[in-house]
């Protein structure tokens, strides 16, 4: 039940603009004729594909194997990244047919590129250049931000991340509600986007106006204990390289009625699903 109910707020989460990577489009040929970029954001590492597709009703044809001349720094007036090996031969591409050429993010030595905003420079006859934004493959361990809310006993509950890294096919991944009240119901908040929205009983750190997903749970130790309390919510990651990116945004909320507004609340937690 746990891993679909991750898989489902994972989903949502990609669909949020802090998501997974997408396909970036841009239209700058013939009417019906696009060159799309995938994904963008690129984890670092990770094949890009740029991909001209012709869903007009006339013939599209290439001046060569390539589609794009160079790969160049920023935009097409920039350094010069990378020229790709291309055949001297014309590619048609006929009504509702593509052609798509790799790049794999390596510099004209062969070495990885960082992280960056990368151009390229179609081999067409045309004033447009596709970009892509190569991201770090992975953005470390999760990082906790914000500011808790104290309860009973003036104790504000923790929110720590156990499991090891967010990785696709981590079925260990999970967060644990530490020093709540014992005994008390609670709730793991998980979303696509962090904020800071004062309310009466504390601060909420998860952006409620992106997808939400709420985990409920009831704290372990002594009923009515200050600082007893704690219950681990399992979050397991799929193996699936499309949620690779996918910024997520967590906070524990705990019902408390030692707290002025009747909630003690945690610090948030963000962390990036990695490779």
């Amino acid at each position: 039940m746990k891993l679909a109910l991750a898989r489902t707020v994972l989903a949502l989460a990609a669909a949020s603009p802090l998501g997974a990577p997408v396909a970036a489009q841009v239209d700058c040929l013939p009417q019906g004729v696009t060159v799309t970029v995938s994904p963008d954001p690129a984890p670092q590492g990770a094949l890009v594909e740029v991909t001209i597709d012709n869903q007009s009703d006339q013939l599209f044809v290439l001046p060569s194997s390539c589609l794009y001349a160079s790969v160049r720094e920023e935009d097409c007036d920039g350094a010069l990244v990378q020229v790709p090996l291309c055949l001297a031969v014309l590619v048609p591409i006929p009504p509702g047919g593509s052609h798509t050429n790799v790049w794999a993010q390596t510099d004209t030595t062969g070495n990885l590129v960082a992280p960056g905003v990368y151009a390229f420079d179609l081999a067409l006859p045309v004033d447009c250049c596709p970009t892509v934004t190569v991201t770090g493959g992975c953005a470390g361990p999760p990082q906790p931000y914000g500011d808790g809310g104290a309860g009973t006993g003036g104790f504000a509950p923790i929110l720590d991340a156990e499991g090891g890294l967010p990785l696709i096919g981590n079925a260990a991944f999970g967060e644990r509600i530490l020093f709540g009240v014992g005994g008390a119901p609670a709730a793991l908040l998980l979303g696509a986007g962090e904020t800071s929205l004062g309310f009466d009983w504390g601060t909420l750190l998860v952006d409620p106006f992106l997808p939400v997903f709420v985990f409920p749970a009831v704290l372990g130790g002594t009923p009515g204990q200050s600082g007893a309390g704690s219950a681990l919510i399992p979050l397991p990651i799929p193996n699936d390289p499309g949620l690779v990116g996918i910024q997520v945004a967590t906070q524990a909320i705990v019902l408390d009625a030692g707290s002025s507004g009747g909630f003690s609340h945690t610090q948030g937690v963000r962390f990036t699903i990695c490779q």
